[in-house]
């Protein structure tokens, strides 16, 4: 999996919108999840892709205004594994939701090496 990120503080004290791009460049179905790890918020998932098909990507936003400030999220990614049981892969990623601003998430997820 490889991504990146960026903060959009254009407007000041609150946390706008937050827009996931997961993209799949594997030859298999993968599903992209976000999910709040920390704060009275934890456990939730904000975002998950489902199955996303071979060589597809989705978009997806959400309204966070004044939701998760401050809380770490978590990024990972299920796909197709041995025998073709559906499993992490070991992988993720994880950010502070910023106080301010919108955020926007681009993720792809790569077949293993």
């Amino acid at each position: 999996m490889s991504g990146a990120y960026a903060y959009d503080d254009q407007e000041k004290g609150i946390n706008g919108t937050t827009t996931l791009t997961a993209k799949n460049d594997t030859d298999d179905w993968a599903s992209v999840i976000v999910q709040v790890i920390t704060g009275e918020d934890a456990g939730m998932i904000i975002f998950n892709t489902e199955r996303i098909h071979k060589r597809s990507a989705v978009t997806e936003s959400r309204d966070t205004t004044g939701h998760f400030t401050g809380e770490e999220m978590r990024v990972f990614r299920w796909a197709p594994g041995f025998a073709g049981v559906a499993g992490s892969g070991g992988g993720e990623a994880r950010f502070v939701m910023p106080d301010t601003g919108d955020v926007t998430l681009q993720i792809t997820v790569v077949p293993p090496r």
